[in-house]
C-alpha cells in the first residue's frame, strides 16, 4: 500500500506528488494517458506560460480567501525557486508571461519527469480510474479494467472537462460526486463566444476593448486583439470575459479603445482635413475596410461625433459559448465549502482535491498553471503532514 495515490498526471497533479515525496510519502500517480503531462505541452501554444510574474488572486474567479492562501504558498518568487529546483530556468515577457527559458513545454515536463523518477514516485500510465472507495486510510483506486492501487490518501488531481483531447474528461467530478463530495456545474471558459453577424468580418483581426452587457448592465471587460471568425469571436480579451457569457448577452466592441468619443470625433475631423471625405473612406485609414464600411453604415453620415460613437460600439449578440473542446480550462467544479485550507474534503477524510477540479480558474497568462502547480503542492504537503 503507498501513502498516497494522486489521480492525474497533469500539472496539478505531478506538483502534488512531488510536494508529498519531498515531504517524505510513498507516491503513486494514476494516468489515464500513455504519458503523464500530454495537456502540458500545449499550453502557451507549446511554449508552455507556466506562471505569471505577477500572480495576484485578482486574476482569479472563485473564493477568494481560499485563493488568496493557497497562491500565498507559492507566489511569484515561489515559481521560480520550485522551477528552479527541477533544474528548469525561466524568463518572462513584457506582459509578465513567464515561460521556459527554452521556450519549450518539452523541457518542463522532463524536468517533472526526472524529478518525479528522482524521488521514486511510482507513475502508472494507461490507469483508467473508473472509482475510489474505502476510508481515510485504507483507499482502493480501480481502473476501468480492473486493476487497483491501494493508499491511505488520496488526492484528486484529474483535471475538469476543457481541451478533453488531452483526456480532461471530467470523471473526476463523477468519482468525487459518489463519495459523497458536491460541485457546481461545470462550464466552459477562456473559450470564444458564439454571435451571429460576426461571418461578414471573418478573418479580421483589430484591437478593441471588449465588454460584456446584460440587460444594459456591464458584467465583465477586457481589452486585447480581437479575432472575427465564422461563428463568432474569439482572442484573449474574449476568452477573459467568456466565463460570464450567457445567451442572449450583449457583446460591444470597442474599436478606438484608447480614444473618448470626444477625441476619436477630433482625430477624424483632422483626417478629413476638410475633404469632406466619404465616411467609410475616411475609416479605412484607421480600421480594416469591412469593419470601416460597418461603422460608417451605422453612423449613416451625421458627422464626426456619430462616427466616433459607432466606432465604438459594434455590437454583437452571444448565442453561447464555444465548447469544452475549444475552451482552455473550466469554470465550476467543487467549491471551497467543500474543502479545508489544507484542500482536504470536508465530507470524506482523506480525500484532497486540487487544480481545475475546484472552483477556481483565471484569465489568461499563466494564472491558471500557476493555480495547479499552488494546488498541487498545497495538497501534496499537506496530505503527507497527514499521515
Amino acid at each position: 500500500m503507498s501513502d498516497i495515490c494522486v489521480i492525474g498526471g497533469g500539472a496539478s497533479g505531478m506538483a502534488a506528488a512531488i510536494a508529498a515525496a519531498r515531504s517524505g510519502a510513498s507516491v503513486v500517480i494514476a494516468e489515464g494517458n500513455p504519458r503523464v503531462g500530454k495537456k502540458l505541452l500545449t499550453t502557451g501554444n507549446g511554449r508552455c506560460n507556466l506562471t505569471h510574474i505577477s500572480p495576484s488572486a485578482e486574476a482569479y474567479r472563485g473564493a477568494a480567501e481560499l485563493i488568496s492562501d493557497v497562491l500565498g504558498e507559492l507566489g511569484a518568487t515561489g515559481a521560480f525557486t520550485f522551477f528552479k529546483s527541477i533544474g528548469v530556468l525561466l524568463h518572462s515577457d513584457g506582459d509578465g508571461r513567464v515561460y521556459p527559458y527554452s521556450n519549450s513545454a518539452n523541457t518542463v515536463l522532463d524536468a517533472l519527469r526526472r524529478e518525479l523518477e528522482r524521488l521514486g514516485v511510482g507513475v502508472v500510465c494507461g490507469f483508467r480510474v473508473k472509482s475510489v472507495t474505502g476510508r481515510d486510510g485504507d483507499f482502493a483506486v480501480r481502473s476501468a479494467e480492473g486493476k487497483s492501487i491501494n493508499a491511505k490518501k488520496v488526492i484528486f488531481a484529474a483535471g475538469g472537462i476543457a481541451a478533453p483531447s488531452s483526456g480532461s474528461d471530467g470523471s473526476g467530478f463523477a468519482m468525487l460526486e459518489a463519495l459523497g463530495v458536491k460541485h457546481t456545474e461545470p462550464r466552459p471558459a477562456l473559450t470564444g463566444l458564439k454571435c451571429g453577424g460576426t461571418s461578414r468580418f471573418k478573418g479580421v483581426r483589430a484591437k478593441a476593448r471588449v465588454t460584456l452587457l446584460r440587460g444594459g448592465a456591464e458584467l465583465s471587460s477586457a481589452s486585447g486583439e480581437v479575432q472575427f471568425g465564422d461563428a463568432g469571436l474569439s482572442g484573449i480579451c474574449v476568452f477573459d470575459i467568456s466565463r460570464y457569457a450567457r445567451k442572449g448577452d450583449a457583446v460591444n466592441v470597442d474599436l478606438l479603445p484608447d480614444y473618448t468619443p470626444e477625441l476619436a470625433a477630433q482625430v477624424f475631423a483632422e483626417l478629413d482635413g476638410g475633404r469632406g471625405l466619404p465616411a467609410a473612406e475616411l475609416l479605412c485609414g484607421v480600421f480594416n475596410r469591412r469593419l470601416a464600411e460597418s461603422a460608417a453604415a451605422k453612423a449613416q453620415g451625421s458627422g464626426f461625433g456619430e462616427l466616433a460613437l459607432s466606432a465604438k460600439s459594434l455590437r454583437f449578440t452571444v448565442e453561447g459559448v464555444m465548447p469544452f473542446a475549444n475552451a482552455q480550462v473550466t469554470a465550476g467544479g467543487v467549491p471551497a465549502s467543500e474543502v479545508g485550507r489544507d484542500l482536504q474534503s470536508v465530507r470524506v477524510p482523506g480525500v484532497y482535491i486540487a487544480g481545475e477540479l475546484l472552483d477556481v480558474d483565471g484569465v489568461c497568462g499563466g494564472y491558471n498553471l500557476h493555480w495547479a502547480w499552488c494546488s498541487g503542492i498545497r495538497a501534496g504537503r499537506e496530505a503527507a503532514a497527514a499521515l
